[in-house]
């Protein structure tokens, strides 16, 4: 009975945008992780935030966040199945790790140790099972356990600066990152082979089982997108010489959903817009879905076939279907911010828009927040003037892309 308030507070308002649905969170907290397991979905922030879905996710149930003494804590969760939850809780000022365990799903949980001596902090964990799972430290050091942290031991890893991010593949195969590239183990941790990275770190990894497996490194201006399809021993980059380096687009992590489907929830540095990236062909040709938030996007799982969880800056968490989205290409890779003047904002019967290199040709779309399409057609060298007296008031996305540029702009209709 004493649960019955906590589910109360999940009632919470949706919102439509037709390709998208916004689910109130509650939090102005950014989130950066999504986990699943079969229907069931953990949804994490790093201060404070921690909630949980299933099925459609059609509202998120609130978890309880242990009280960190103060505000450099950051959390972790690692979920062994759907009610055994680990915890990691790091302080760069305190300089140590705190390992807490939860029986019922994340209501709950229970301090299992603090690594006060040796000194670790900024670690990443994963677990394999209920019991068993090893740790990664920012300074070199790791520490394992087989029985759920009622015995542990530490190790040290002379070369490796560890704790960047981790991903676990089956039952046995860990990808973690190093300062200058990643190592592959597929024995629990036992063994490891190096993989050389692309740039200066790495941001996220992905993988369908322990052979296919992928990559994001950043670095030099630019991120790269790295593949191995034969669990770690060799690797392809689809970042070299600017081949297929990411030009505005700034990829927060990989997520692939099969061979031919493979996403980047990602930012536009020139318009600010949350962007998807997504890849069929292993990176060798690039599309792009632009939605209508000015956030990073941080991680995304899919529900289902056809419909995604998308996590990112400021609390935002939403469903997107993919099958009704309007994707729209990357020629050579590479888009800019298409040169164009569009007023008056907010407009109340005519919108103009003027193009600064008249030779273009761009296509014009403008949705409402339903996602339905109230104009499209085509600036074919000239300007235009639209009408917008006969549209109900409410905003509206102009969408205008070129063969080599694009630009979103809200608009408010009066």
């Amino acid at each position: 009975m004493k649960r019955i308030p906590v589910f109360l507070m999940a009632l919470l308002v949706n919102i439509c945008y037709s390709q998208v649905t916004v689910i109130n969170t509650g939090s102005s907290e950014s989130l950066f992780k999504i986990s699943s397991i079969g229907e069931n979905f953990l949804i994490s922030g790093s201060k404070s935030f921690l909630g949980k879905c299933y099925g459609e996710c059609d509202s998120i149930f609130p978890l309880v966040v242990p009280a960190f003494p103060n505000s450099n804590y950051v959390f972790s969760v690692a979920r062994p199945d759907t009610n055994v939850l680990f915890m990691t809780a790091s302080s760069s000022a305190n300089l140590n790790l705190t390992f807490w365990k939860s029986s019922d799903g994340g209501f709950n949980w229970t301090k299992k140790f603090d690594t006060v001596n040796p000194s670790m902090y900024l670690g990443v964990t994963i677990f394999f099972d209920t019991l068993s799972g090893i740790s990664f430290s920012d300074n070199y050091k790791s520490i394992k356990t087989f029985d759920g942290f009622k015995t542990y031991s530490f190790g040290a890893w002379s070369s490796w600066n560890l704790g960047g991010a981790a991903q676990i593949c089956g039952d046995s195969t860990i990808l973690v990152s190093e300062w200058t590239g990643f190592y592959v183990s597929k024995d629990r941790g036992n063994t490891w082979v190096y993989g050389q990275g692309v740039g200066t770190s790495n941001i996220n990894f992905g993988c369908l089982n322990k052979d296919t497996l992928f990559s994001l490194t950043s670095g030099n201006s630019s991120s790269h997108f790295l593949f191995s399809l034969d669990g770690g021993k060799t690797w392809v980059s689809k970042g070299v010489n600017g081949n297929t380096s990411f030009s505005n687009e700034i990829p927060f992590a990989v997520f692939p959903k099969n061979n031919k489907e493979i996403y980047f929830p990602s930012r536009n540095t020139s318009t600010g817009f949350g962007v998807i990236l997504k890849t069929t062909d292993l990176g060798q040709t690039w599309t792009r879905y632009v939605t209508p938030f000015k956030k990073n996007l941080y991680d995304m799982k899919f529900i289902n076939d056809s419909t995604a969880l998308v996590c990112g800056e400021g609390g935002l968490l939403f469903k997107w279907n993919t099958k009704t989205a309007v994707f729209t290409g990357l020629p050579e890779n590479k888009m800019n911010e298409l040169a164009v003047k569009v007023f008056p904002n907010p407009v109340s019967d005519k919108l103009f828009i003027f193009l600064d290199e008249q030779s273009l040709s761009v296509k014009t779309t403008i949705t409402n927040v339903l996602g339905q399409t109230v104009y499209s057609g085509v600036l074919a060298g000239k300007d235009e003037i639209i009408d917008f007296e006969g549209l109900k008031a409410g905003i509206y996305f102009v969408n205008l892309q070129s063969t080599k540029a694009f630009r979103v702009i809200k608009i408010l209709k009066k």
